[in-house]
């Protein structure tokens, strides 16, 4: 009987020496922390393990121990190896000389060496694993899988990932698009093997407890599993530090961050007949507030939360003279109509995609993109075709006091009974 892709996993695991993990560009929480976590756990096993990722740590991650390690190359970077593809020819000698600065490698050969049969590339060490985390392709490692595309070829790949766009590229792939995290993913398989078991410290279980958390947003996330609740309780029992993450997470805010929150929505807009809504964000915006794009820290992706009748939210933001559509839903909602509708190179993010427009501003692309997500609601929504309208503050507002008679002929204002929940209670104020 074949082995499951976990217990494939645990087998590499625990028979390779020397394992490289290597993240995904653009990496989320959940990706930094499963990256870190897989890292401690090798260490503390004795295994000699390399982390890289090409992008830097994300900074709310920074409080946990072991974020430090997470490397953007391989080696000192100052080690540079040429490869020469010599075929009949054989190199018999090499040295070095030196005159004026430059450096002259001279090799004595039998024959003639094709320079096209040269390649220079950073220093790579030897390994006997790889283990991507979060990535969907190889393509996903960035600059770091170019540069070094030979060590991935020749080296055993173990590829972890809870996406369901993930190309199963590995020789193991530990995939499953049911859990919510990958954290979650690298708890049960921590679990499942003594050796990693007995190195589930609270250090490690508040690494793993603040991946889980990133990927479902505390648990209010639509992808929320009940094995991602159960995990996270395991992680607890086991001393995690769930204050300590949520504090991290989502209490401490950058005053630039709370700026440019502000602007987001005092630019936002709701269209409650196509169920959506927008907001943008300037050069002007920025300068402003005295921020940059990186302030955004995700806030797109959260709006949509805390708005009711809306399942979809565009936020337009000018990024280095450029326009960068954010499409974010609210559900599990199947979009890849809506990305079909638009023109250019789509990058999916969880639950919405983001399109940079070369060389646009965001008022001469705005009117268009929101024309088109209106068009694929109204399909969606099966609505007859509508312009959009932007809701006004007097329509979200209660309905209208019913007056009755009382019998000191004084009218007291009864607030009709709320359709939906949640409702707000109007206060009355004293004449």
């Amino acid at each position: 009987m074949q082995k499951s892709p976990k217990a494939q996993a645990i087998g590499l695991l625990t028979q390779a020496k020397e394992i490289l993990i290597v993240g995904p560009k653009k990496w989320d929480a959940d990706a930094a922390a499963g990256v870190i976590a897989l890292h401690t756990v090798l260490k503390k096993c004795g295994k000699t393990s390399i982390a890289i990722a090409p992008d830097e740590m994300p900074r709310q991650l920074r409080f946990l121990p072991g974020s430090d390690a997470v490397a953007q190359t391989l080696g000192s970077g100052n080690d540079f190896v040429i490869s020469i593809a010599t075929k009949s020819t054989t190199i018999k000698n090499v040295h070095a000389t030196e005159h004026e600065g430059i450096v002259d490698l001279v090799l004595q050969t039998d024959g003639v060496i094709d320079t096209s049969n040269i390649q220079f590339k950073q220093y790579t060490e030897h390994f006997d694993l790889i283990v991507t985390i979060g990535a969907d392709s190889l393509e996903d490692c960035g600059k770091f899988f170019q540069e070094h595309s030979s060590l991935f070829t020749e080296t055993p790949i173990i590829n972890i990932s809870a996406s369901p766009a993930n190309e199963f590229f590995g020789r193991v792939n530990y995939v499953d698009a049911s859990a919510s995290a990958i954290c979650e993913l690298l708890t049960d398989l921590f679990s499942s093997e003594p050796e990693f078991e007995k190195n589930i410290t609270a250090e490690l279980s508040t690494i793993l407890l603040a991946g889980i958390l990133s990927a479902t947003d505390s648990f209010l996330a639509p992808n929320t599993s009940a094995r991602s609740l159960e995990m996270a309780a395991e992680l607890q029992s086991r001393g995690a530090d769930q204050s300590e993450v949520i504090e991290h997470l989502f209490k401490q805010k950058s005053f630039a961050n709370l700026r440019i929150l502000g602007r987001l929505l005092g630019n936002l807009q709701l269209d409650q007949s196509h169920q959506m809504a927008w907001t943008n964000i300037t050069s002007s915006d920025f300068e402003l507030t005295e921020t940059t794009f990186d302030d955004l820290d995700g806030w797109s992706g959260q709006l949509l939360r805390h708005i009711n009748g809306t399942d979809i939210v565009v936020a337009f933001v000018e990024k280095d003279e450029n326009a960068l559509i954010q499409v974010r839903t609210g559900n599990e909602l199947d979009i890849s109509t809506l990305e079909q509708m638009f023109e250019g190179t789509i990058e999916k993010v969880d639950y919405g995609f983001d399109l940079l427009v070369a060389g646009k501003s965001v008022p001469e692309i705005q009117s268009h993109a929101l024309r088109i997500v209106a068009d694929w609601q109204e399909q969606r929504l099966r609505m007859e075709k509508t312009d959009i309208r932007k809701t006004t503050l007097e329509e979200l507002s209660l309905p209208q006091e019913e007056i009755l008679p009382t019998t000191n002929k004084k009218t007291v204002p009864i607030p009709k009974a709320p359709e939906t929940l949640p409702f707000e209670i109007p206060i009355q104020k004293e004449k």
